[in-house]
C-alpha cells in the first residue's frame, strides 16, 4: 500500500530487478513452509537436527570432559588399546536417497519423466518448491507388491542410497552438509582415534520400504536384487576383517533400532553373533511402535499443534511406505486387542485397522500392515532376546500420545490425544522392553535421560555422555 516508496525504489533498481527480489523472498517462505509441513508430519520419529554445541569451545570443553572421565589418552598410549570398530544403523528419514529418471509418468507437464544424472531424492530443501513438490511426491512414492511382500518405486523411478559403508549419508542430509544428524558423534569418535571406512562405518538403507525389502527373498521365492541385511552382514564382517577379528559394535537411532533388532533375531545364527558382535548401542530405539505412526498415515492434522501448512498428496506418499506402516504399535508388546484411536464408528485395534483406513481410501496401510505381522516381522524382540549386550540410551518422563480421539469418520480435524509415560512418541514400556532378557551372559542395561525427546539424543550431551562412556 505504500506506493510512493514502492515507486521509489522502482526508479533506482528497475523494476524488473524489484520483481526478482520479490520472487526471491516469496520462494524462500513457501520453501520454509513446505519443509515444515513434511518434518511437523514426521517429527515424533524425525530424527532432530539441531547443533549439538554453540560454538568449538563448547564442543572442546565437552571432549575435555569425556577425556578425563574415561581416559581415552590413557588408552590410546596404551600398547593394547583396540578400537572397537563401529557401524552405524539410521533412522527413519536418517539415510540419503538418490533418485534418478527413466521414463516415468508424472503428475503435471512440468515435472520431468527423464533425468540422467543421480539428484537427491531425500533431502534436497528445493524439492518444497511450490508446484515441484508435487514432482517430488510422485517420485518417493511407493508401490506394494502382496505376492513378494515388496514395496518398489514408481515405475520409471530408480533410486539408491549413497555410500554405504561409508559415513556421507548418515552424517549429513544434504548436499551442503547443512542438515547434520549423526555428524557431532562423528567428529568426536574421530577425536578419539576413529575413521571412516576402517574403523567406523555407516549401514544407511531406504527408510521408505519396509522390512521385507531387507532380506534377500520375497514371499514369493522372487529374488531381491538389493537386500539390506544381506549388505549389512557382509560389511560388518568387512569390519572384523580390517581390524584384526576385532568384534564389531552396533549403534543405531529411533527406527534403527527395529530394523537392527529384525536382523540380529531373523537373519543371522547366534554362531555369527557370538563371533562378530561385541555389543549394541540402541538411541531413541523406536522399539514396540508408537500410536504416532498410525495418526501419520489417518490425517494430515494428526500433530497436535500443527502450522495449518498441508502439502497435497503428502498424506498418500507418507501410506505408501511400509517404513512407516512396521512403525505402528507392535502386538507382540501390547496385544491385537488393545485400542489406539476412535471415531463415531467405533474403537480400533490391529484387530478391525482396516475398517477406518478404508473410509480414508487408505487400505493399501493395513495390506502391509498385516502382510508385517504374518511374515513375522514384528517379532523381533522376543524371547530369549537378542543373544548379545545391548544399551539403552533414551528419554523418559515426557508426555507420550497413547490414544487418539477423532470427532468425524474422515478424521480430517486434529484428535484429542490421551498421553502416557515415554519419550514423546515411544511408550516407555518400549524403550525399556529389551530389560526383560537382561542376563549375565547378555547384559542388557538402560540410560534414562529425563525429559529427553524422541530423536534427539544425538543433540543431548547427557546421551552423548552415556553413549561415549559405553564406548
Amino acid at each position: 500500500k505504500e506506493s510512493g516508496s514502492v515507486q521509489s525504489v522502482n526508479k533506482e533498481r528497475g523494476d524488473d530487478e524489484v520483481g526478482t527480489f520479490s520472487v526471491v523472498i516469496l520462494t524462500v517462505l513457501c520453501l520454509v513452509s513446505a519443509q515444515y509441513s513434511f518434518l511437523e508430519h514426521l517429527q515424533p520419529f524425525a530424527p532432530e537436527s539441531s547443533p549439538l554445541f554453540k560454538n568449538d569451545e563448547e564442543r572442546t570443553e565437552f571432549l575435555s570432559s569425556l577425556q578425563t572421565k574415561y581416559n581415552f589418552s590413557r588408552l590410546k598410549r596404551s600398547s593394547n588399546y583396540t578400537l572397537t570398530p563401529y557401524v552405524i544403523v539410521p533412522s527413519l528419514v536418517g539415510s540419503k536417497l538418490e533418485a534418478k529418471l527413466e521414463g516415468t509418468s508424472n503428475p503435471h507437464w512440468f515435472c520431468p519423466s527423464t533425468y540422467d544424472s543421480w539428484f537427491y531424492l531425500w533431502f534436497d530443501v528445493y524439492s518444497f518448491l511450490p508446484l515441484v513438490t508435487d514432482c517430488w511426491i510422485w517420485n518417493v512414492a511407493l508401490q506394494f507388491n502382496k505376492s513378494s511382500g515388496f514395496n518398489y518405486n514408481q515405475q520409471g523411478v530408480r533410486t539408491r542410497v549413497p555410500d554405504f559403508g561409508g559415513v556421507g549419508a548418515v552424517e549429513y542430509l544434504d548436499e551442503d552438509n547443512t542438515v547434520g544428524l549423526w555428524n557431532e558423534t562423528i567428529k568426536m569418535m574421530e577425536n578419539f582415534g576413529y575413521e571412516a571406512n576402517q574403523t567406523l562405518f555407516g549401514a544407511p538403507y531406504d527408510w521408505r520400504v519396509g522390512p521385507n525389502n531387507f532380506f534377500d527373498r520375497g514371499h514369493d521365492g522372487s529374488w531381491n536384487p538389493d537386500p539390506y541385511y544381506y549388505n549389512l552382514k557382509q560389511l560388518i564382517e568387512r569390519a572384523y576383517k580390517m581390524n584384526n577379528g576385532t568384534k564389531v559394535a552396533l549403534t543405531s537411532l529411533s527406527e534403527g533400532a527395529v530394523t537392527v533388532l529384525l536382523f540380529l533375531t531373523q537373519y543371522v545364527t547366534q554362531a555369527w553373533k557370538d563371533q562378530y558382535i561385541a555389543y549394541y548401542v540402541s538411541l531413541d530405539g523406536a522399539i514396540g511402535g508408537s500410536v504416532s505412526a498410525i495418526g501419520a498415515t489417518l490425517s494430515d492434522t494428526y500433530v497436535s499443534g500443527a502450522s495449518g501448512t498441508v502439502i497435497d498428496g503428502l498424506l498418500a506418499a507418507l501410506q505408501s511406505m511400509g517404513g512407516v506402516s512396521w512403525l505402528f504399535p507392535n502386538p507382540d508388546f501390547y496385544g491385537s486387542d488393545r485400542t489406539y484411536f476412535s471415531n463415531p464408528m467405533g474403537n480400533f485395534s490391529a484387530s478391525n485397522f482396516s475398517i477406518a483406513y478404508q473410509y480414508v481410501n487408505a487400505s493399501g496401510v493395513v495390506d502391509m500392515y498385516n502382510d508385517f505381522l504374518k511374515s513375522g516381522r514384528f517379532h523381533y524382540a522376543v524371547s530369549p532376546g537378542l543373544g548379545i549386550e545391548v544399551h539403552l540410551i533414551f528419554g523418559n518422563e515426557v508426555k507420550t500420545p497413547y490414544f487418539f480421539s477423532y470427532n468425524t469418520s474422515d478424521m480430517i480435524y486434529p484428535p484429542e490425544v490421551e498421553y502416557g509415560n515415554g519419550d514423546g512418541t515411544i511408550m516407555e514400556s518400549g524403550l525399556r522392553w529389551l530389560e526383560r532378557y537382561n542376563s549375565k551372559q547378555y547384559p542388557v542395561k538402560s540410560y534414562p535421560v529425563t525429559g529427553m525427546i524422541h530423536g534427539t539424543s544425538l543433540m543431548n550431551k547427557d546421551a552423548q555422555d552415556y553413549f561415549f562412556k559405553i564406548l
